[in-house]
């Protein structure tokens, strides 16, 4: 296990933009919770929205006085691989999982477990890559596993395995109530997903900053531009965008593609599909990635 090191934050720097109220019950909330220790895990410390809602969250609610910190699972290419076809079929594609890739999944959650110091007041666990930690570590604390994604078009192979390792959690947490299953148990809560208005991605730029960064990339700031701002990932659709883009462009000539976009060290198909969109791009001079 890695620990991620952070920047700090502090949530009364929100007060313009959350208003005060919402910083006030945030101070009340943490009340009881000054102290704790508060352990997130996942397996990529950038590029995707897990990392993203992390990198802003912990030191958040370290200014609470809260004690948390953010660990990222060490594995290797091989486990990552199964991990995105679980991935995969959490979003509905037809998966096969070998029970050669059960015991890889299994043996790399083990040896993170084992690296795992004890003592944690609450232990959240991210999305499916280390949800078999609950059940191999020293388990002490509150646990609960919370998941990013959309499971309700997951084929059956797929949430079976989800739903092995759920039992020893003390809660799930989805970003929609229509994510969460039925009858689930444990008992299920719902956190939307979190944007940081100060991060530096969502800050305010100016006209003049704007317009020297499109010209680094060869952007044309004066044409009409479609862009996505995602992972290369065949649930995000590039390849599809490029056809909507190719037929608008009929209708304006003048139109440009921005792929924007970072790698996340979890997800080995990530430059498959990458080059995959490059190839369908072509030489399109007004596709910039």
């Amino acid at each position: 296990m890695r620990s991620v090191q952070l920047q700090s934050k502090d949530v009364d720097d929100y007060r313009e933009v959350a208003g005060e109220d919402a910083i006030a019950a945030l101070h009340a909330a943490a009340e009881g919770l000054q102290g704790n220790r508060v352990l997130h895990i996942n397996s990529t410390a950038y590029g995707g929205g897990v990392a993203e809602i992390l990198s802003s969250l912990v030191p958040l609610t370290r200014s609470l006085g809260i004690d948390a910190h953010w660990q990222v699972m060490e594995a290797n290419e091989e486990f990552f691989r199964i991990t995105k076809t679980i991935h995969n079929g959490m979003h509905g594609e037809d998966i096969t999982i070998t029970p050669s890739m059960l015991e890889t999944y299994r043996e790399m959650n083990r040896q993170n477990a084992e690296e795992m110091e004890d003592g944690w007041d609450f232990v959240v666990v991210h999305d499916p890559q280390p949800l078999a930690l609950a059940r191999l570590a020293m388990k002490s604390g509150h646990w609960a596993w919370r998941c990013h994604v959309d499971p309700t078009q997951a084929v059956a192979g797929c949430w079976e395995l989800i739903e092995e390792y759920l039992p020893e959690y003390d809660a799930t947490i989805f970003s929609l109530d229509e994510y969460a299953p039925e009858d689930l148990s444990p008992q299920s809560v719902i956190i939307p997903p979190s944007i940081d208005p100060l991060s530096p991605k969502n800050r305010p730029m100016s006209l003049d900053q704007a317009e020297t960064v499109a010209a680094r990339f060869g952007v044309d700031p004066t044409r009409p531009i479609i862009s996505t701002v995602s992972r290369f990932d065949p649930w995000k659709d590039t390849l599809g965008l490029i056809d909507v883009y190719r037929r608008t462009k009929e209708k304006l000539p003048d139109l440009q593609l921005l792929f924007v976009a970072s790698m996340a060290d979890d997800d080995p198909q990530g430059w498959e599909y990458y080059e995959r969109t490059l190839r369908k791009a072509g030489e399109d001079p007004d596709i910039h990635f």
